[in-house]
């Protein structure tokens, strides 16, 4: 064993116990560790898995034109999102925007490509209400969306399994209505319905615009800018009955 692979202490515990068997290169040593490592993520991901069935094929997508992915989610389930990036795919300084939604809430959060294990999740989530993950990629300093994340291919595959009685009610059925308490939440339009199910649809609606807008921006389009203006007058319009 060379004194370079001692003193990196790649192998260093290895060789205190039994010299013979530190015989390897320490760049080697690293790779194996990232490698076992990638392999125990890709493990927890699947046992997320156990017990579902994947509601439909994968679905795939290309980094260069991302946009927003949203896949909806039906009533009453435990469900796990996952994706996985194609072999020679490689994202960009992005990071990853995750949420679902409900007509009663948003929860969500920020997390990142794992370009070791090529897969990710977002966990088990059980909810009584329906609703829809959504996928972005964003500014890994600023946050803000992105029309496209990298190169290369990406996929995704919804699990779900019927939520039962000793599950949580991650999101929703359980939440007051926006702005109120027991008895009664904040109403728009007359009483027809809380606040934040009056802008649920107008904050489909605007992210069905968006995307439209980064494929015209990714095709090079001079109107992209304008495209994304339209976009928000006409969110804007949508939700002022609701305010």
């Amino acid at each position: 064993m060379s004194k370079t692979a001692i003193d990196s202490g790649a192998c260093l515990e290895q060789w205190l116990d039994s010299p013979s068997k530190c015989d390897a290169d320490p760049v080697v040593l690293r790779a194996k560790e990232r490698a076992r490592d990638a392999a125990e993520r890709r493990r927890a991901v699947l046992a997320e898995t156990q017990g579902m069935t994947a509601a439909g094929q994968p679905f795939v997508t290309q980094l260069e034109k991302m946009g927003a992915v949203e896949i909806p989610v039906g009533p009453g389930l435990c469900h796990v999102l996952v994706w996985q990036l194609a072999e020679g795919a490689r994202p960009g300084n992005v990071r990853i925007s995750l949420d679902f939604v409900t007509r009663r809430s948003i929860d969500g959060g920020l997390t990142g490509f794992d370009t070791s294990s090529r897969i990710g999740s977002t966990g088990v989530i059980c909810s009584s209400q329906s609703g829809k993950e959504r996928f972005r990629v964003v500014d890994a300093y600023t946050y803000a969306q992105l029309p496209a994340g990298g190169t290369g291919g990406l996929s995704f595959v919804l699990f779900t399994r019927p939520r039962q009685a000793g599950d949580p009610d991650d999101i929703g059925a359980n939440a007051p209505a926006a702005g109120g308490g027991a008895g009664g939440g904040r109403r728009a339009g007359g009483g027809k319905g809380d606040y934040v199910d009056c802008v649920f649809p107008c904050e489909s609606a605007k992210t069905d615009c968006d995307n439209e807008c980064f494929r015209r921006e990714a095709g090079g389009s001079p109107l992209a800018g304008a495209c994304k203006q339209t976009c928000e007058q006409i969110y804007r319009s949508c939700i002022r009955p609701c305010e």
